[in-house]
């Protein structure tokens, strides 16, 4: 208990400056308090220590929607607090193990908020503010007042609604992009990964791997928050009946006729809603109408990726509202009403079998893309290396072929011709950013030019090589799936911009052999290389949009350019 005494006024200290509440009120109430810090603090301790601040009002609303409290409150130390006195209404208390003990005392001053600590998590609960200490897991010293300051690390969320701007991930992204991510970037020393420029390019190369994780973490947790912010809640009845949640009250209600009826509306307004969602199932992922999620002709495997966690999280959200108490009594009622209900729950059954199975797709589909973007990391790397993805393009392909053998949605020719069009348009954005990582190529050195087309070109064939190979092997068995893939449809892209590369790198060539005369001790030579730079300048200014092979008007610049070389 010495030891606690030394820590507590550290975790205190925190809650209360960063929670906003008044501290000789949250003193008098803190005992309870402090079996959550011991568990934190002990050899071997919790990971976490959160410390919410929910307003009761919104525990009131929760119980009244019959969110499963009990759940959300477990493995939780709470106390409610009037704020605005120094009046403790209620304080209690539970370990994280199964026993469990508890102390409260009542006063008539109405509690306005609750202050809860947990070593776990909340679910339900959604409006509160949210004090976070933590440390670090495989540091299993006890935590003492000499050390606390130095092992523990402390934070604060602030969240919202559950699709408002403020939620806890939208906050945590805003921690991401205005403190850590900064910080970290800022830094030159790293420890034993310290960077020393020309001497451990090992080590400078681990320290842009973790940036780039970081970037890639912070983008995960944006697109998560952006999938919640489409999700929907079921609407809830119009009249409250007070029904308990046994088969006895759901038997007694059945016979009631104005539950019966509200209840009918409620389905209704729930069938309508979920069709709703159900109707934006895209095909081939591409549907650019729909406002959940559009597709460009240039989207890489990324986006069909990120729209199928979407789509998972809108409809785990559905069926997770549907196993609330609230809900599961209007369909248990229903259920016992028998045929005065049975055309709602007819229809209801049909949209019911619907949502598992759409849910069940998006989460297979989830399954195997994300088997996928493992292979597909160099396609994204902010440093492009070509020689990575020549070595990736074999591990890709055999994961859409895996794909293709044992998923039971994603399996079509349709998909997965959509799916290679995607990776064919990441490889060809990765060529581009390879190409243009010094500037424009038009002012690079052309001898590094002409190497780093002959890359991308090399790239391509490579590309086609594993595809056609895959494909001659499924072939050879006749019995199973085969690659009867739009070759058209996944190359054709990367043919026209290969044809735009061997252009340019004629251009770069003539260029190299008139930089070469330049320096010869030739007569008339200068006015010649003059009036080749002249249209080598023509050529770059009127040549917009040189990498974009769909843009036709480099071709005709270029024709140009040939007829007044050749004069």
């Amino acid at each position: 208990m010495a030891s606690l005494q030394g820590v507590r006024p550290f975790f205190h200290s925190h809650v209360v400056q960063l929670l906003g509440i008044d501290g000789e009120t949250f003193s008098g109430a803190a005992e309870p308090f402090d079996m959550a810090i011991s568990d934190f603090t002990r050899e071997n301790g919790c990971s976490k220590l959160l410390w919410y601040s929910v307003k009761e009002k919104h525990i009131m609303a929760a119980q009244e929607a019959r969110i499963e409290n009990e759940d959300a409150m477990s493995n939780a130390h709470s106390v409610t607090m009037s704020i605005a006195s120094t009046t403790v209404s209620t304080c209690s208390y539970s370990r994280d193990d199964e026993s469990r003990e508890s102390h409260s005392t009542t006063s008539s001053v109405a509690a306005q908020q609750r202050i809860i600590v947990s070593t776990d998590k909340l679910h339900s609960l959604v409006h509160y503010n949210c004090v976070y200490f933590i440390r670090d897991p495989k540091d299993t010293a006890v935590i003492t007042e000499d050390n606390v300051a130095s092992r523990v690390f402390c934070g604060l969320l602030r969240t919202g609604t559950l699709t408002s701007d403020a939620h806890i991930l939208a906050y945590l992204v805003d921690l991401l992009d205005n403190v850590f991510v900064p910080t970290v970037k800022d830094r030159t020393v790293f420890g034993e990964l310290t960077c020393i420029p020309g001497v451990s390019p090992l080590k400078i190369q681990e320290v842009a791997q973790f940036m780039q994780k970081t970037d890639y973490f912070r983008n995960q947790v944006s697109r998560v928050c952006d999938g919640l912010k489409l999700t929907i809640t079921l609407a809830k009845p119009t009249r409250r009946f007070g029904i308990d949640f046994n088969q006895k009250a759901f038997n007694k209600a059945a016979v009631k006729r104005e539950v019966v009826e509200c209840y009918e509306v409620t389905v209704s307004q729930w069938m309508r809603q979920i069709e709703k969602i159900l109707s934006q199932s895209l095909h081939d992922g591409v549907d650019s109408t729909n406002e959940f999620m559009q597709f460009g002709d240039d989207d890489g495997p990324d986006i069909e990726l990120e729209y199928w966690k979407r789509r998972t999280t809108q409809l785990n959200h559905i069926t997770d509202n549907l196993q609330t108490r609230a809900n599961k009594t209007i369909l248990g009622v229903l259920h016992v009403a028998g045929t005065r209900a049975a055309h709602v729950m007819s229809e209801w059954e049909k949209v019911e079998a619907h949502v598992t199975e759409a849910a069940n797709e998006a989460k297979d589909n989830t399954k195997y893309l994300s088997t996928l973007e493992q292979f597909a990391e160099p396609l994204f790397s902010e440093e492009p290396r070509l020689d990575s993805i020549q070595l990736c393009i074999p591990a890709i392909i055999n994961a859409i072929k895996m794909v293709h053998s044992i998923a039971k949605y994603y399996n079509t020719s349709e998909r997965l011709t959509g799916l290679f069009v995607k990776i064919t348009n990441q490889i060809i954005k990765t060529c581009r950013r390879y190409l243009e990582r010094d500037g424009c190529i038009w002012d690079q050195p052309p001898e590094v030019t002409i190497d780093n087309l002959k890359a991308c070109i090399e790239l391509k064939e490579t590309y086609l090589f594993h595809f056609k190979q895959t494909k001659g092997e499924m072939a050879a068995n006749v019995l199973g799936p085969q690659f009867a893939f739009r070759e058209a449809s996944i190359f054709g892209k990367f043919d026209l911009f290969c044809g735009r590369l061997a252009k340019i790198a004629d251009v770069m060539h003539v260029t190299r052999q008139f930089d070469r005369l330049k320096h010869a001790n030739i007569e008339h030579i200068q006015p010649l290389c003059s009036a080749y730079r002249a249209i080598l300048e023509s050529l770059r200014s009127a040549s917009n949009g040189y990498l974009e092979a769909r843009r036709r008007d480099f071709d005709a610049v270029y024709q140009d350019y040939k007829v007044k070389v050749q004069e």
